[in-house]
Parts: structure tokens; sequence; C-alpha cells
């Protein structure tokens, strides 16, 4: 992994993918971005994102810490969703 810019598109995108995929997966109390606080990138057949973003659950600011990987295609997929 290497650092990324947080505010680079490729970066948002993967962040937004996040959190789209985390609420479809849980289905309560839905996530907003509030911010990416740091990001790194790892190239494989395709592209792993570690990103720790701020987001707002249910009023309250967390930290999560998201495993992304975006396919060839530019397909996303949630690898892991951590809360810090």
């Amino acid at each position: 992994y290497r650092p990324a810019l947080s505010t680079d598109p490729e970066i948002i995108a993967a962040a937004q993918a996040a959190i789209s995929l985390h609420n479809a997966q849980q289905g309560n109390s839905p996530v907003h971005l509030l911010s990416i606080r740091e990001a790194t990138q790892q190239v494989v057949s395709g592209m792993n994102y570690r990103l720790w973003l701020r987001v707002s659950e249910s009023r309250r600011g967390r930290t999560a810490n998201v495993l992304i990987y975006r396919d060839l295609s530019g397909h996303h997929s949630l690898t892991s969703w951590d809360w810090e």
C-alpha cells in the first residue's frame, strides 16, 4: 500500500461506493460520509483501497477502517468494514 490523496477522484469514488455497499448490506441506520481521514492504495489485478472514513451514524460521528476493491472494469466490492 502507498499513500493516496483523499481528494483524488478515484479515492472519493471508492469511499462513496464503500458507503453505498455498507448501507445496502446493513439495511438499518444508514451511514453518511463526512470526510476521508486517510487513504492508501495497492495495485493488484485492479486496485485495493484502504480508507479511514469519518461517517455519521444516527447523528453521531464514527470512524470506519474500510478495505474496498475495484476490479479492472471499474466495479467496486466491499472487502471489509471495521469500526475504530
